[in-house]
């Protein structure tokens, strides 16, 4: 095995590195565009979540039956 190495040329060597360097970079850009769509994603989960806590703040805060009110009065027909 090791005899059939050797009987590649030191300029295909070169070529062989090189292409082992690009396929190298394509894989860390995806990687990376990867852990940026990942995180993005986290982000808008918390927007999500604290969008949620500020709503259920605010209908906590209501008397009893105030959110059915507020519904009707905003969804029902004059």
């Amino acid at each position: 095995m090791l005899a059939a190495l050797r009987l590649i040329p030191g300029k295909i060597w070169g070529y062989l590195a090189a292409g082992l360097a690009v396929l190298v970079a394509v894989w860390r850009i995806y990687a990376a565009g990867k852990s940026a769509a990942r995180v993005e994603g986290m982000e808008a989960q918390l927007d999500n979540m604290e969008t949620r806590n500020e709503i259920d703040r605010d209908t906590g805060r209501l008397p009893d039956g105030g959110a059915a009110d507020r519904l009707r009065g905003q969804w029902s027909r004059d």
